[in-house]
């Protein structure tokens, strides 16, 4: 009896650990991350930010200088992209933020494209 749950017992944690191999390999596979904290592609990234840069009431707000940003509209772009690219997510009032070296991204996801609200360099 001994014998028998003994090789039940290797048999299901070999199994297991058999299991496990197989499972993590494949989703590590299938799983393609997303290199931006807001989950968005690049692309759509940059879309959002080119739709941000057209508006020009978007922009003549972003662009006070009480804001601290460059008063280079292509540079503010530049850095708006970056940021929401290589940033750090922050859940910000009724929007989501992203924080990189200094630069805070505001923003909501609307049925899969961003909507950029404001950006600023935080002292």
């Amino acid at each position: 009896m001994d014998g028998i749950l003994t090789g039940a017992m290797m048999g299901f944690g070999i199994g297991a650990i058999i299991g496990a191999v197989i499972g993590g390999t494949v989703a590590g596979i299938a799983y393609t991350p997303t290199s931006t904290p807001t989950g968005l592609s690049n692309s759509t990234i940059k879309q959002g930010v080119k739709a941000t840069l057209k508006d020009a009431n978007k922009m003549n707000h972003i662009m006070q200088p009480k804001h601290n940003l460059p008063q280079s509209v292509n540079k503010v772009g530049k850095l708006m992209q970056k940021t929401l690219i290589n940033g750090t997510y922050m859940p910000y009032k009724s929007v989501s933020s992203v924080i990189w070296k200094g630069y805070q991204v505001t923003y909501k996801i609307v049925k899969g494209a961003i909507k950029i609200s404001n950006m600023c360099f935080m002292l």
